[in-house]
């Protein structure tokens, strides 16, 4: 983790108050309002693979949504320009996510809901879709076939001040975060 993008976020996101704060303001209302945040833990802080490694961060939690393990899969993400195959990438860290809970969960037959969110805030607005179905070709016959999901996407490129929300901490982390690729920045 060598860059200070990453260490700032994996600072700020691993603290349970923090990412509480974070869920609270940026999850879509219906989860927030069904989700027992008292129970939000860091499962894995890190969970990609070494060959996509570079340009990303992550951070894994689990919180009870209605009595049932949900894990929370948060990406930070500061590339320069929105990257149109970031589905793909998280149906693939999710694959790995449910893989390593068969591992320690075995004999069972169904899996915990993976809610995928990408915080990202490059230089530009994110231009690409969120839906998986968004980057395969075919025609309505053919998508049936294709696992239908997308993530969450919150882009600080669109946010104004109004926008920021949360205690402090994560106020502070995320004007810092908008603002940080600014020339007068330092």
């Amino acid at each position: 983790m060598n860059n200070p993008h990453d260490r700032f976020f994996k600072e700020t996101m691993t603290r349970r108050e923090n990412a509480i704060s974070f869920f609270r303001e940026y999850l879509p209302g219906e989860i927030v309002s069904q989700a027992d945040l008292r129970t939000l833990r860091i499962v894995k802080e890190t969970f990609i693979t070494p060959e996509l490694k570079e340009p990303f961060s992550d951070v894994v939690y689990d919180v009870r949504i209605r009595g049932r393990t949900v894990f929370v899969y948060l990406l930070f993400e500061h590339q320069s320009s929105p990257d149109c195959l970031m589905p793909l990438r998280f149906i693939h860290y999710m694959s790995g996510l449910w893989e390593l809970w068969l591992k320690q969960n075995p004999g069972e037959c169904m899996l915990p809901a993976v809610i995928p969110i990408l915080f990202y805030h490059g230089k530009e607005k994110w231009k690409t879709g969120v839906r998986f179905q968004d980057i395969i070709t075919g025609s309505e016959s053919v998508l049936k076939y294709v696992p239908k999901f997308e993530y969450i996407l919150r882009d600080l490129s669109e946010f104004t001040d109004a926008d920021i929300k949360g205690i402090i901490t994560i106020r502070i982390f995320m004007h810092v975060m908008q603002r940080i690729f600014l020339p007068d920045f330092e």
